[in-house]
């Protein structure tokens, strides 16, 4: 299931909004940053000093299962920085294990781990985070330059995340003009054209998108924000409504029922 699925049919509608129509504002990083030399080495004692004393020994001794080459450590030690509640420590391990395999995929996991830290991080952390989210996914793209994965990821965080936003948005124009039914790059550009209130642009996205797959309902529910934020509340709600009918979820339903309900109280006052 597409990030945007599980997010749109497990949370409330708020929360959809506030993850991909909500204006971003963190400080934008220049582009001659973007390749920096961030070294793993670095990366890794920076994170290894937010250990307290009780868990440094549990750590160093994953650390050197990791580093003897215990396959299963890497597993183990992910685990233990989610436990930490720390998703730094998580992409630092992925980067390292990347660099290790010199594997695109995994190069593509480092980069999304990066990106999820970018996307809920401190303000302070969010560009630090999304320089290592681009150039994991640029490198990724040295070793496998064709793979669409990397190319959508790279052109998102480029947007979100870098002084030259418009590259990342002929990244994924490349990518639907290439494959005009390439459903995830319609569907960023059309997240990108609500946050930049091009609201015609957008819906126009995620109509093309049900062209494509009649059943993707998620459409619905943008074509029904864009609407909304347009000041159109009579065609959001009938896209709201198509919604509504397609979601399975039980607490999804009662809460757009509710949102709903809320927007034809507000018409008719």
């Amino acid at each position: 299931m597409r990030l945007p699925q599980a997010i749109a049919l497990g949370v409330a509608l708020i929360i959809v909004v506030l993850l991909f129509i909500a204006p971003r504002t963190h400080e934008k990083l220049q582009d001659s940053s973007i390749q920096a030399g961030i070294s793993s080495d670095s990366l890794l004692l920076s994170l290894e000093s937010t250990l307290d004393q009780s868990h440094s020994g549990q750590y160093a001794e994953l650390k050197r299962r990791f580093n003897d080459g215990d396959t299963a450590a890497f597993g183990d030690l992910r685990k233990f920085w989610i436990g930490e509640n720390a998703p730094f420590g998580i992409a630092v391990y992925q980067r390292i294990l990347a660099e290790r395999t010199g594997l695109a995929n995994e190069w593509i996991r480092a980069g999304k781990d990066f990106h999820r830290m970018a996307l809920f991080a401190e303000q302070e952390k969010k560009g630090f985070a999304y320089e290592l989210a681009i150039h994991a996914f640029n490198k990724a793209l040295e070793i496998a330059p064709g793979n669409k994965e990397a190319r959508l990821k790279l052109g998102v965080c480029l947007v979100e995340g870098s002084g030259n936003p418009m590259k990342g948005v002929e990244l994924l124009l490349g990518l639907v003009k290439e494959d005009s039914t390439d459903i995830d790059a319609h569907l960023q550009l059309g997240f990108f054209s609500l946050q930049s209130r091009q609201f015609d642009k957008a819906i126009d996205r995620f109509k093309r998108i049900l062209e494509i797959d009649s059943l993707y309902a998620d459409s619905w529910l943008y074509i029904g924000q864009a609407l909304e934020m347009k000041g159109e509340l009579d065609g959001a709600v009938m896209n709201y409504e198509k919604y509504y009918v397609s979601v399975q979820d039980t607490l999804v339903r009662e809460q757009l029922r509710s949102y709903i309900d809320k927007i034809k109280q507000t018409k008719s006052n």
